[in-house]
Parts: C-alpha cells; structure tokens; sequence
C-alpha cells in the first residue's frame, strides 16, 4: 500500500489509512465503528503515515550520502 512512498511519504494518505483500518477490522471481525486506535493496538500495527514518512526520509538520507558522480544525485 505505500509503494513509491520514498517519493509522497510526506504526504496526506487519508485514502491508504482507511483502507488499513477496514482491513485491519476485517482480520478481527469487529464492528466498522470500532474505535481505529483500539483495532491498530490489539493488532499492535502503527498507521502508515508513520512507515511511508519512514521510507521517505530514509531514501533521502541515502540520496544525500551518495557520491556526486552518480545519476539519482544531478
């Protein structure tokens, strides 16, 4: 779900959050109107805004290490 993410994981994904929590709620069979924070700790999952922003900012640290000869840094 946060494929590509390195290059939006600063963004707002509202779209991928509520399509985790559905499936998240599925795999327990609750009610939808289940509170999301209880569903994500009983499951011990984080949202993905914290895994995509993750992934974002590692590539860019890697970016910013690399040599200046190769063809990601021009």
């Amino acid at each position: 779900m946060i494929y590509g993410s390195e290059l939006w994981g600063l963004k707002n994904i509202a779209c991928i959050e509520h399509v985790h929590i559905y499936a998240c709620k599925r795999l327990l069979n609750v009610h939808t109107m289940s509170c999301n924070d209880v569903i994500l700790g009983d499951l011990g999952r984080y949202p993905m805004y914290i895994f995509a922003a993750k992934r974002c900012l590692k590539y860019r640290l890697c970016l910013l290490n690399m040599p200046g000869h190769r063809y990601v840094k021009f």
